[in-house]
């Protein structure tokens, strides 16, 4: 196996602006505004080689999955140059589009590989919008729960998220430039220069009308992510100037936009049981001015954030309201008028 060592990355520092609450002032309630400091991304190590292909992950799912695993007859590799993407499955578009993806043109580049070339393998149940993803540049996919036998890609990035310093650099590979310019021209022109970038079900903003009526005083259309195609929702990000968007999947598309692009300004709203770097350190990587916006804090929230033995994710997906003062200062500190 080779090995590609992952310099750490920079961040810049930034701003977070938390609902207007008594925490600063018992007199008059205010928004926080939090300075995020400059701080270093992790890096690591991405191996990577041929060889004999691993035994696909087992299902979730107990006894009757993996039973029903056991019974599949194996496939064969039709060449070397195939990948199984089934461990760390990619489960949403994000997973695909900000990991999977960046893995996939990092090592064909590194092993001279035609990514148009290369065999996607992905479990039986991929949703649509992930294959679509793949066809869209240019890729293969074959989906099955069966083991794959024959040699093959290996790749192993330790740890998993030390992809993060550079998947930015590695999803501007020359192999990526003719399927973006084919996404860019199979796409209609007509845009809106300002999206809201709203969620559905879980993580969804509670008084989301009052939220959308504020926006669309500032310009603002409000998009469902799922409500569009794969191509539709690349090109959205690569013709818009300001986003608003409430913390999620539908923000993958970001790792896509050129540095010279349309794309100024990111306001990142983030649940408060959901707190996260990522798209802030991604923003910076491609060149766009990033602002976050805390939704309230709800008090079953207090406790586990200050309980350190555990992952912080109790309350990751509940519904939460967004303070239209804290939202209008972001647009001030930022000189969005």
């Amino acid at each position: 196996m080779q090995e590609l060592v992952i310099s750490p990355y920079r961040t810049d520092p930034a701003w977070l602006v938390t609902a207007a609450s008594f925490l600063i002032d018992r007199v008059v309630p205010d928004c926080e505004r939090i300075h995020l400091a400059a701080h270093d991304v992790q890096g690591g190590r991405l191996h990577y080689g041929y060889g004999p292909l691993p035994a696909p992950a087992p299902p979730k799912r107990r006894f009757a999955a993996l039973r029903a695993q056991a019974a599949l007859r194996p496939v064969e590799a039709p060449h070397r140059n195939t990948f199984d993407l089934r461990r760390n499955t990619p489960t949403n578009w994000a997973h695909f589009l900000n990991n999977h993806l960046p893995i996939v043109f990092a090592v064909c580049a590194q092993l001279d590989i035609d990514p148009q070339q290369a065999l996607l393998v992905l479990p039986g149940d991929t949703p649509a919008y992930i294959t679509g993803a793949a066809d869209l540049f240019g890729l293969t996919v074959l989906t099955t729960d069966a083991p794959v036998r024959g040699e093959g890609v290996l790749y192993a990035p330790e740890p998993w998220t030390s992809i993060r310093p550079v998947r930015h650099a590695w999803v501007r590979s020359p192999a990526l430039r003719q399927p973006l310019a084919r996404i860019d021209a199979q796409t209609p022109q007509a845009a809106p220069s300002r999206i809201f970038l709203s969620r559905r079900g879980t993580r969804a903003p509670l008084n989301d009308a009052e939220l959308t009526d504020r926006l669309q005083t500032r310009g603002f259309t409000k998009v469902y992510p799922e409500d569009l195609s794969p191509a539709e929702q690349i090109t959205l990000f690569r013709r818009a100037e300001a986003i608003v968007a409430i913390h999620g999947a539908g923000l993958a598309p970001l790792l896509y936009v050129e540095r010279d692009g349309p794309l100024r300004h990111l306001v990142e709203i983030l649940h408060a049981g959901h707190m996260t770097d990522v798209y802030r350190v991604m923003a910076q990587q491609v060149g766009v001015d990033w602002i976050g916006v805390r939704g309230r804090l709800k008090p079953e929230y207090i406790e586990g954030a200050y309980d350190f033995g555990k992952v912080y994710k109790t309350h990751s997906l509940d519904n939460f309201e967004v303070d239209l003062t804290a939202l209008d200062t972001a647009f001030e500190m930022i000189g969005l008028a």
